[in-house]
């Protein structure tokens, strides 16, 4: 902005260009304040809940006007909800009602892929094999009857490995999750994961870093088709719009649950990162 100034100033021309001084001051003053503060925002130095409020309102809108008709009929949602506990009993159920429940999926529906958004990290011990087991050896060592039936029964009775079955040879995505705020427990098995250490000359992607873990039983791990994280990272307002797409661990990434179940409905196929120069 330029001033031109009279060749003879007069008081009022003074006072005339002290005004204008004074007004776009303060303009000049308003203008870096709100800068301040919306960097002050960006860099969550100073985060300022009615901007992130106003960014979710306005992410929001833009969804709704410009991705119309984005349900898949091929998706479906199979939800465990108060009817379904009302008919089989409070959750979780035990992993031999799980089999049955792929059985029907793949069998009777003849669905393609399925994502389980549930963690199966401990054993399932509700058939009482553990308690048969423990009487034979505490009590009934040399009853061969006893031990007959127990050999019968017992493969009826082991639910996990019941459940691991079902999972051979179809398209069936575990889900776990990663621990990112310095929990360093290491429940289960991981998956493969998707990046090596190695697959960039970059160290990191800047993705989550993740310093545990909370994963399903190896025998399902190993009898799954694959797995996937799911992170959810909530707004203030309790809705998730983002997840993290790859987690590191120890040097290596993980896909999410989402691309995991993609990829196996698309027959695996390989992912590639690619830069721009």
């Amino acid at each position: 902005m330029q001033f031109l100034l009279p060749s003879k100033l007069t008081s009022k021309h003074m006072n005339q260009f002290l005004a204008l001084i004074r007004q776009h001051g303060i303009s000049f003053a308003l203008s870096i304040v709100i800068v301040m503060a919306a960097l002050l925002h960006a860099s969550q130095v100073l985060p300022l809940s009615f901007l992130n409020k106003l960014e979710n309102y306005s992410y929001d809108l833009r969804l709704n006007l410009l991705m119309p008709r984005t349900l898949d009929s091929r998706i479906v949602i199979v939800n465990i909800d108060e009817k379904s506990l009302a008919e089989q009993g409070r959750w979780p159920w035990s992993r031999d009602k799980l089999a049955v429940m792929m059985d029907r999926l793949f069998d009777d529906y003849h669905i393609n892929t399925l994502g389980f958004d549930v963690v199966f990290a401990e054993k399932d011990e509700s058939s009482g094999l553990k308690n048969l087991q423990w009487m034979q050896q505490k009590y009934l060592q040399g009853d061969a009857n006893f031990a007959n039936a127990l050999d019968l029964v017992k493969s009826k009775l082991d639910y996990d490995q019941i459940f691991a079955d079902s999972l051979k040879n179809r398209k069936i995505v575990l889900g776990y999750y990663f621990q990112t705020r310095g929990d360093n427990n290491r429940i289960g098995q991981l998956p493969a994961e998707i990046f090596s250490a190695d697959s960039f000359d970059s160290p990191t992607l800047g993705s989550a870093q993740a310093t545990g873990y909370g994963a399903n039983l190896a025998i399902l791990q190993q009898s799954a088709y694959s797995a996937g994280h799911f992170n959810p990272e909530p707004d203030a307002d309790g809705i998730t719009r983002k997840v993290s797409v790859f987690v590191q661990y120890q040097q290596n990434y993980y896909e999410s649950l989402a691309l995991a179940v993609a990829r196996a409905y698309l027959d695996n196929p390989v992912i590639e990162a690619k830069f721009a120069s």
